[in-house]
């Protein structure tokens, strides 16, 4: 797949694709595992909810069986996950789509934030929504929120990784 920028695509969200197209062509090396396909799954939850609703709900139904697959139908099905997530990632983002993600992602903070800080990142995640700043801003709120509060699974979120490529939270390589 190639990609080109549209009118208003983020030049960060270009690059975030490309890089998460490479990083599903890993996935599929051996050894696969149910498990590790649902971490893997796990980490592109909110990047799905961002790029595909649709994808997001079929490839969750898709791997729900996952565990219970022999080695020859989990292959298959970690096939199929790849295209889906790929084809989901194909397009950029709807502002309302990435909205929702991003306000799914807030979530984790509601009892862990002040009111002054609750405002600050619903603030944020207003300013984005209507085009006054990009989501990147956001996402680096996000995940350096994530990390004071050590939320890993935030943390861990691909989409997330665009505001600290170097690393992930738990030490991985970064998506």
């Amino acid at each position: 797949m190639t990609y080109q920028r549209q009118p208003e695509e983020e030049p960060e969200e270009i690059v975030w694709r490309q890089t998460v197209q490479q990083a599903l062509a890993q996935v599929l090396n051996p050894p696969l595992s149910a498990g590790r396909l649902i971490r893997e799954h796990s980490r592109y939850k909110y990047a799905l909810m961002a790029y595909s609703p649709r994808i997001y709900k079929s490839s969750g139904r898709l791997l729900s069986q996952a565990g219970t697959l022999s080695p020859d139908e989990l292959a298959e099905t970690a096939a199929v996950w790849q295209r889906e997530l790929l084809t989901a990632f194909s397009q950029p983002a709807t502002r309302a789509n990435m909205t929702n993600a991003l306000m799914h992602m807030q979530g984790y903070f509601k009892r862990l934030l002040s009111p002054a800080e609750k405002q600050q990142m619903s603030a944020a995640i207003e300013a984005y929504r209507t085009g006054a700043c990009p989501a990147e801003g956001v996402k680096h709120l996000l995940l350096t929120t994530a990390r004071h509060y050590q939320i890993d699974y935030l943390c861990d979120q691909a989409i997330l990784q665009a505001a600290a490529p170097a690393q992930s939270h738990s030490g991985r390589s970064s998506v």
